[in-house]
């Protein structure tokens, strides 16, 4: 993480960000024109995606928490929870959303705790000389039958070149970033994610699961190639996706290096997105993102919140966007100049359907476990010839919802009195 120091800290702002160099400087600069305009100075200090959570609950612990600090959407929860957001101020002008399940995250027992900030949806990303080459149509690749099948061919296209292809990039390491790819594909077919409390007998275990589960694992195993190369964080997989010519044809993530180029007009015209196949009528993407929040241990809340105010205008967040490629949650202006673009007509439609987790005080245990539990289970279902595919997803799951539950019903659960207020079981 870099700091960087604009004065005397009077208030400390820490951001996640991807592009740390470049997003470091558009926001010093940001913050520089609003300290003359409510004369304060601030303190920034850019976090990583993977250690933003421990970073920010390690501060509060310390009694060192920001002022102002960007958090994922599915850790609102659970920050609040422990008592370390502080509600946004009724007179906070609210614009419109685009995705209604950012609704449900920034609010807790009908209070707004933050402010949508950047977002992404989940797409499929793909090489477009690689389908024209083998003849094949966007048709072709809008539902898991037909999708399959042209996977099936881009395989045999490249055999008959004499070289091995990996036609989808499935990131095979235990993180948070294959169980999205793997929650995304539950939600094409139609599943909802259920709501999480104590005493549950399943979550992941049932026909949807286990029917993605052979889904995912017939894919992996079809290419016959060596995919050790797949056994690797997920930007690391997505760098090499984007890198190479031919090695994959699809990749499955949120676009952000196509719309960064696009709106720096230097789009590459090989890669293309299109909505991840679904099975049916139903089928939604997985959308995330960040929200802005302010400690609930701020002594100037007021200032903290025109910060934030400012932080999230749609002039600061176009300008974030052409960095690192993530699209604003909010109706208006990047929407209306980059519309007329089909692959961004793609996200905004996929976006604006798009559906998330349950928001749960315990979510981030829940989705650490499950990732390691899903990639377990195609890494083995990959390396071992004799698993038997129709039994091993239903046990795998089963493991994995009895961890899930284990942790629902650990002492610290939330529930509610009969007033809506929480208590906390001994």
């Amino acid at each position: 993480m870099k700091v960087i120091y604009l004065g005397k800290t009077t208030l400390k702002i820490w951001m996640i960000g991807s592009s740390i160099q470049e997003e470091s400087a558009f926001i010093s600069k940001q913050l520089k024109q609003i300290q003359e305009k409510f004369q304060f100075e601030a303190e920034l200090r850019l976090m990583t995606w993977n250690r933003a959570f421990d970073t920010i609950i390690d501060a509060f612990k310390n009694n060192s928490a920001p002022d102002i600090f960007a958090t994922g959407t599915t850790w609102v929860h659970t920050l609040c929870y422990m008592n370390y957001l502080a509600p946004v101020p009724l007179s906070f002008p609210m614009r419109p959303l685009l995705a209604s399940w950012l609704e449900d995250t920034i609010r807790v027992k009908g209070v707004i705790y933050t402010i949508p900030f950047l977002s992404e949806a989940y797409v499929l990303m793909a090489k477009q000389n690689i389908l024209d080459s083998v003849g094949i149509k966007a048709e072709e690749i809008k539902h898991w039958d037909s999708f399959y099948t042209s996977c099936i061919r881009i395989i045999q296209y490249f055999k008959e070149h004499g070289r091995e292809h990996i036609p989808l990039a499935f990131p095979l390491r235990p993180e948070v970033g294959t169980l999205h790819r793997y929650v995304v594909w539950l939600y094409k077919a139609g599943w909802e994610f259920p709501k999480l409390r104590s005493g549950m007998n399943r979550i992941f275990r049932n026909d949807c699961s286990i029917q993605v589960m052979k889904y995912m694992s017939r894919f992996l195993r079809a290419s016959g190639a060596e995919l050790n190369t797949l056994q690797t964080d997920t930007q690391f997989l997505l760098n090499h996706f984007n890198r190479t010519e031919d090695d994959f044809t699809f990749f499955v993530g949120n676009g952000n290096t196509y719309v960064a180029n696009l709106m720096n007009n230097r789009s590459d015209k090989n890669i293309r997105l299109y909505p991840l196949p679904s099975l049916g009528p139903d089928g939604r993407t997985f959308g995330g993102g960040s929200v802005m929040a302010v400690s609930s241990t701020c002594k100037e809340k007021e200032l903290a919140w025109k910060v934030v105010e400012h932080l999230t205008s749609q002039e600061v967040l176009l300008g974030l966007s052409a960095i690192n490629g993530n699209i604003p949650p909010y109706v208006g202006s990047f929407w209306d100049i980059y519309g007329y673009d089909p692959c961004i007509k793609v996200l905004k439609e996929e976006f604006s359907r798009s559906t998330s987790y349950d928001n749960h005080p315990l979510w981030h245990v829940v989705e650490q476990a499950s990732g390691d539990y899903i990639a377990r289970y195609f890494w083995k279902s990959i390396i071992d010839e004799e698993l038997k595919n129709d039994v091993a997803p239903d046990h795998i799951l089963e493991g994995l919802d009895n961890r899930i539950i284990d942790i629902l019903n650990m002492t610290w659960e939330m529930q509610e009195d009969d007033t809506g207020g929480k208590v906390q079981n001994t």
